[in-house]
């Protein structure tokens, strides 16, 4: 009998399909939750389930096929050519982006000049290569690439690092966080990768006193957690690891504990999105108690207990969810009176607390109360906040959908769709779209479904 060498999210799409289930039916067929079916179907195979997943997927494709379902599923795989593609594949699109890192520092190429090497990189592909995918890329490319043009790091001749290379980087860092608000980390990663680069090369080459050199690191690290959201909003989950890391490694050398608790609470979600709970909670657990240590921490400490709400979700753990949040709800009110908040958690608002306990609900199964909820925070975010405004009108559909709510839910994902468009692009929102565009799929016969498809189609063709 044939066996799958290593599943990834390409191969389980495949055997999804093969089997004719909707994304829920086959996350409870596998024993995962919906999210962790959307990424794979979203990223293809650039994820990889972990062991324990891959036997349930090997157990299914088993014992829970019949022969039809296994005749269709290999004839997918040999159809759509879902093995993964070879190095040498790899290797004509895998040349152009370090070579990009290297050359797109501060002000030394600007957007005309990379959008003419993109279409380069564009030409020496397309022989082998699907020309929405280059399209993609290359607007993805231009977006990136003349963000990173706009970085102001420092001066390209590294001497003496002072106070005004350290200032350089928090205005990039503050910068991007705006940006990811309002536009998604999915046009940004790539520039926020150049500002690192360049960040640690003046750290790596500059002089400086041991004050400064503190400063830089810690600044350093603030940008490399920023860096990591992006990436993992970009759905660039290696990269993003890398980064997070990296900003870990700065915070225990400066004894820096935000640092610290931001990158073990991301790191905390980028686990829960990819539906592995238990990691989500070690995770969660080491930001909580890294938070212990930053003085006047109240609204930073909140991150920490959202994460880990939403991982006690997705292992059905009601109660400590809803201590979570409450731990949560009680950090920010607590912080009601200090100054204003920092670029990176203007985010954090009662209407965000929301929205977290409303996704906590979908995962278990409460779709009254999410819809309340989630009613609730999509009315006080602004267009400052797009990003999250669509992600949560997704989430109304999913939540309506549970509701057997159809009607109410297409007029959530047409929201949605508004949101979306060329200047606000996100893995993450994509992704879970995509599950509900897969549930309304079904309800054909409901008024405004056809439609919505047909323009959900259009704008992701």
């Amino acid at each position: 009998m044939a066996i799958v060498q290593r599943w990834t999210g390409a191969t389980a799409n495949a055997l999804q399909e093969a089997m004719r289930l909707t994304v829920r039916e086959f996350a409870e067929t596998i024993g995962v939750s919906p999210r962790a079916v959307t990424a794979w179907n979203s990223r293809g195979h650039d994820i990889t389930p972990i062991p324990e997943i891959q036997r349930a997927l090997d157990t299914a494709l088993a014992q829970r096929t019949t022969e039809e379902h296994k005749a269709r599923f290999w004839s997918i795989l040999r159809d759509k050519d879902t093995q993964p593609a070879s190095a040498s594949a790899d290797k004509g699109s895998g040349d152009v982006e370090p070579r990009f890192h290297q050359m797109v520092t501060v002000g030394l190429v600007d957007s005309q000049t990379a959008g003419a090497a993109v279409t380069d990189e564009s030409a020496h592909n397309a022989a082998g290569e699907d020309p929405v995918e280059i399209m993609k890329r290359r607007t993805l490319m231009k977006f990136s690439l003349a963000a990173a043009a706009a970085i102001t790091v420092g001066d390209s001749a590294i001497d003496q690092v002072g106070t005004t290379d350290v200032a350089g980087i928090k205005q990039t860092t503050a910068r991007l966080h705006r940006l990811d608000q309002q536009h998604g980390g999915e046009l940004i990663w790539q520039g926020a990768l150049v500002a690192v680069s360049e960040a640690k090369r003046h750290l790596k080459q500059g002089s400086y006193t041991p004050d400064s050199r503190a400063a830089m690191q810690r600044a350093i690290g603030r940008l490399q957690v920023c860096a990591g959201w992006l990436c993992c909003d970009a759905g660039q989950r290696d990269q993003s690891v890398t980064n997070y890391m990296g900003a870990l490694a700065l915070a225990r050398s400066t004894g820096d504990a935000e640092i610290e608790t931001r990158a073990f609470a991301n790191l905390a979600f980028q686990s829960s999105l990819l539906g592995q709970p238990d990691e989500a909670l070690q995770f969660a657990g080491a930001a909580e108690m890294a938070a212990r240590s930053i003085p006047d921490s109240s609204r930073v400490a909140a991150i920490p207990q959202l994460r880990l709400a939403t991982a006690s979700s997705l292992t059905g753990d009601a109660a400590e969810t809803d201590r979570a949040i409450t731990r949560a709800r009680k950090a920010l009110d607590d912080d009601r009176d200090h100054a204003a908040a920092p670029d990176w958690c203007t985010f954090l608002s009662p209407h965000e607390i929301d929205a977290v306990e409303a996704a906590c609900a979908v995962n278990l199964g409460q779709a009254s109360r999410a819809e309340r909820l989630l009613e609730q925070a999509i009315d006080g975010y602004g267009d400052q906040h797009a990003r999250n405004r669509a992600l949560y009108r997704v989430r109304l559909a999913q939540a309506r959908l549970d509701g057997r709510a159809v009607d109410g839910a297409v007029e959530a994902a047409d929201a949605a769709l508004d949101d979306l468009g060329p200047q606000l692009v996100s893995w993450r929102i994509n992704a879970e779209l995509a599950g509900v565009v897969d549930r309304l799929s079904q309800h054909p016969q409901v008024a405004g479904v056809d439609a919505f498809l047909h323009r959900y189609a259009a704008a992701t063709r």
